[in-house]
């Protein structure tokens, strides 16, 4: 957390909020509070002291967790990361990284 508040601002956290707690009853971790409950103050916390220090923050907000919705979200990303290559200043394509990873032979 520090680093992302102190740190160089050339990012934003997208945080993913589920609304429902879980199949059945919650489990109480205090009298009249859930599991959920502290979840969710850790959240609000978090995106609080993210926007004090100015850094950017997007909430995307589903009714439930699904393997459908996972997907759903890896494909958004997927086609947003694929709209923004072109206008980014590091690419995976010019990483040395990327080339090693394409190219394993050579270096072992």
């Amino acid at each position: 957390m520090q680093q992302l508040r102190e740190g160089i601002n050339n990012f934003f956290v997208t945080f993913i909020e589920v609304l429902k707690d879980r199949n059945g009853r919650s489990i109480e971790v205090d009298p009249g509070v859930t599991s959920g409950d502290y979840l969710s103050g850790f959240f609000q916390g978090t995106r609080e002291a993210l926007y004090e220090k100015g850094r950017e923050s997007i909430i995307i907000t589903v009714d439930e967790l699904s393997p459908r919705i996972i997907g759903v979200l890896i494909a958004l990303y997927e086609r947003a990361v694929g709209f923004y290559a072109p206008w980014s200043t590091s690419t995976l394509i010019i990483s040395r990284g990327w080339r090693r990873a394409r190219k394993p032979q050579e270096w072992c």
